[in-house]
């Protein structure tokens, strides 16, 4: 049987890893390998990761705070599994994620390198529950070139940090995640897989994602800025096909600083920009009272 490398990029979190590691000893496929990447924490991580008894489970440790991606990147060059999966430490895994996936990529030849799976997201309000139910976004494609063409024009994500298998020698080859980025990692890496080929899609909803905290406008534009010029060439041919890439980019932009309570700068990107779903134009009026108490914050 195929040999799964499982791996959580963890950085104090030691209350809630638990979660993450119960879903994935849970899983009803068991030719597993569960690497945990603690990226330095302070916290009982280490202890909480040693409570548990079974050997399928291998902790590694680095000494100073790297980042998420050079977290997967370890857990990645420490892989002896045929395939690496992900999950991230506040997410957790339904028990047949794993072998479903694996039942459905077993049937597909070469070309097709990898798989992900539907996930339902943990929204932190019930006003982003009831936006998301009314206007989904959900990537649903599989392949190359369409996929990719909904990544870059923001119809939605896959989830890789949670929902994504992928063959570990494609992992290694494109040299795993960008420890330059801030932000988008997780998309830069699925992008990059996309140019060696195809990933397949299995629609079942198998991965429950619990929502963070959102990172600065400014970390998300640097991000953008590496991410645009890195795949010019593909997104320039999107845009001739009708989809204005950039133009999307500039609206989500617009949204983040109009939430950090950066008014000016958020109206800045809004010119020429252009919504890539209906449920960006309610975000970006949502984000506006969400700009206020931030920069203007209530006094008790």
């Amino acid at each position: 049987m195929t040999k799964v490398s499982i791996i959580t990029p963890t950085y104090n979190r030691g209350d809630i890893l638990p979660r993450a590691i119960d879903s994935v000893l849970n899983q009803s496929f068991e030719n597993f390998e569960y690497i945990v990447v603690d990226d330095a924490s302070t916290d009982r991580t280490q202890a909480i990761v040693e409570e548990y008894e079974d050997d399928r489970i291998r902790y590694l440790r680095h000494e100073a705070n790297r980042r998420q991606a050079a977290a997967r990147n370890t857990g990645i060059e420490a892989a002896n599994g045929e395939y690496v999966a992900f999950i991230d430490s506040d997410d957790e895994w339904l028990p047949k994620k794993l072998a479903r996936q694996m039942d459905e990529i077993s049937q597909r030849d070469n070309d097709w390198i990898g798989i992900y799976c539907d996930s339902t997201t943990q929204r932190t309000s019930r006003l982003k529950e009831v936006i998301t139910k009314l206007f989904p976004y959900e990537v649903r494609e599989e392949g190359r070139e369409e996929l990719m063409r909904d990544i870059l024009a923001m119809q939605g994500n896959i989830s890789a940090g949670s929902s994504l298998v992928v063959r570990t020698n494609v992992a290694r080859e494109i040299g795993g995640f960008d420890e330059t980025l801030p932000r988008h990692e997780d998309i830069d890496f699925v992008l990059r897989l996309l140019q060696e080929g195809n990933l397949a899609y299995l629609d079942e909803e198998l991965v429950i994602v619990h929502e963070s905290p959102d990172p600065t406008a400014e970390q998300i534009k640097n991000s953008k800025e590496i991410l645009l010029d890195k795949f010019e060439e593909e997104i320039t041919q999107i845009e001739e096909k009708g989809y204005p890439v950039r133009r999307y980019h500039q609206f989500h932009l617009a949204r983040c600083y109009f939430q950090d309570g950066e008014f000016l700068e958020g109206i800045r990107h809004l010119s020429g920009s252009k919504a890539s779903n209906p449920r960006q134009y309610i975000r970006l009026l949502v984000s506006l009272p969400q700009g206020l108490r931030q920069k203007y914050p209530l006094k008790r």
